[in-house]
């Protein structure tokens, strides 16, 4: 291997080669508008599955717990629908528990029988601090709320909605109609907050929408509103920069020690901190096994130490009524566990950051220098090398960055690095042999052309 320098006329032209190649890949980002892709996202999944796996991902509060209505719950009660008068049940046997919060993951639009409307109301008034959610359609662009009379509207025109203070541009996602709880169940219910689903345009739940605009105000999603109650803050406290975070401050007089920081993007979405897979992420208990064992005496001792102080997510997860979505750690997934991940996300103050423009053309050009000084030395092995340990060196950066919860675009990095290695050695190799072509074009006119090929096969002349 050669160690030596190329001759000093290719060493302006390995500065054009690599300016020129840096700046088509910067001037192509820039007018994309963004540094991620579809395939950001499906590799840097890879990346979030063996951090998880590894333990290395976000930790879970043992202060979260789920309420599930399964298959088994539904024969137990000998029902196929959800009765209120069962869930009324649920309801008091949680009551008497004192958990510190219940979130439904349940819109009860409808009325049923008037008796169990009754008892499901006053069970849900007896829980105390009880979220009955509503569920949000929304538009990408600035369109009237579909306003619509009842008690439930009205609450939540005149409770709900908040302006917290803004800064930076923003372009958040405006709800045009709602499916509102019922207007009994919406009155007693302690307070509320969207359960609206955003997946990845490859079908992956990975961001969600924490405030949908109404008209000039917002309102919170289901898990950001639990949050905000528990920390003794109000929605229109908060900051919002758009394009930056959300912060929920720490002041004198609410719950929280230190500042609370949510990086969003600027239609207010946040990466979802999903901790585990859906099996192994919080603690679970079916719901007729809570007023199973309700019933017996020497049992509340055990319910008492699951539910006591937590926060309790109840959801149906039966075959045919859960739904169900592909998360960045596995298929199939209940979507509750997205409002659990965001609410673990802010108890622990755990949330992932995307990388900006900026520091990604930063890290571009950083690759092109490096890959541009490797083309300098005369053997081409080096510019290989250095390709290698580029490849090596923006993976190596990808997982550094995943365990400090900070997501690098890997594919629009490592497909820069390509593009650029690529333009390095085709423009090398273009230059190299119109450069043999002419010595030996020079050359045959006054010595045999196989003294010139001789000449020619000598390394790097």
């Amino acid at each position: 291997m050669n160690f030596g320098l190329k001759n000093k006329r290719f060493f302006k032209f390995i500065f054009i080669l690599s300016l020129g190649a840096l700046g088509f890949v910067c001037i192509i980002i820039t007018a994309f508008g963004s540094v991620w892709t579809e395939w950001d996202y499906k590799v840097l999944d890879r990346f979030y599955r063996l951090a998880a796996a590894s333990g290395r991902g976000p930790s879970s509060s043992s202060e979260i717990v789920y309420l599930l209505i399964t298959d088994d719950s539904y024969r137990y009660f000998k029902k196929n629908i959800l009765d209120r008068k069962d869930l009324a049940g649920i309801n008091r046997a949680l009551s008497a528990l004192d958990p510190e919060a219940v979130a439904y993951d349940i819109i009860f639009a409808r009325e049923s029988s008037p008796d169990a409307d009754l008892e499901f109301t006053h069970s849900i008034g007896q829980l105390g601090s009880a979220f009955l959610p509503v569920g949000l359609e929304y538009s990408s662009s600035k369109k009237p709320f579909k306003w619509e009379s009842g008690s439930a509207y009205q609450r939540f025109k005149n409770e709900y909605l908040k302006n917290p203070e803004e800064r930076g541009a923003s372009r958040p996602y405006y709800a045009i109609r709602a499916l509102m709880q019922a207007d009994d169940f919406s009155t007693v219910a302690y307070n509320s907050g969207h359960i609206s689903a955003f997946s990845d345009p490859d079908g992956v739940y990975r961001h969600a929408i924490l405030l949908l605009k109404v008209e000039e105000r917002f309102f919170p999603a289901l898990a950001l509103s639990l949050f905000l109650d528990y920390a003794g803050v109000s929605l229109d406290e908060i900051i919002v920069e758009w394009g930056r975070r959300i912060v929920i401050p720490a002041k004198k007089g609410n719950n929280l020690e230190n500042d609370v920081i949510i990086p969003i993007d600027d239609r207010g979405r946040a990466f979802i901190p999903f901790t585990a897979a859906w099996e192994t992420d919080f603690k679970k208990m079916e719901a007729h096994l809570l007023v199973k064992h309700f019933e017996n005496i020497d049992l509340r001792g055990n319910l008492i130490e699951f539910f006591e102080g937590k926060h309790v997510f109840v959801g149906d997860v039966s075959v045919g009524i859960s739904d169900l979505g592909q998360t960045p750690l596995e298929a199939d997934v209940p979507l509750i566990a997205i409002h659990t991940a965001l609410f673990n996300g802010m108890l622990t103050n755990t949330f992932y950051s995307e990388w900006h423009l900026r520091p990604v053309l930063g890290v571009i050009v950083f690759v092109g220098v490096f890959l541009g000084s490797a083309a300098l030395p005369k053997s081409s092995w080096f510019l290989y090398i250095g390709g290698l340990v580029g490849f090596l060196g923006i993976f190596g950066l990808t997982w550094w960055q995943m365990l400090h919860f900070r997501l690098l675009p890997v594919v629009t990095v490592g497909g820069s690095a390509i593009f650029i290695l690529f333009i390095l050695i085709a423009g090398l190799q273009i230059a190299v042999s119109r450069d043999r072509a002419f010595i030996k074009n020079a050359f045959s006119r006054y010595i045999s052309e196989k003294v010139v090929d001789e000449l020619m096969a000598k390394p790097e002349l």
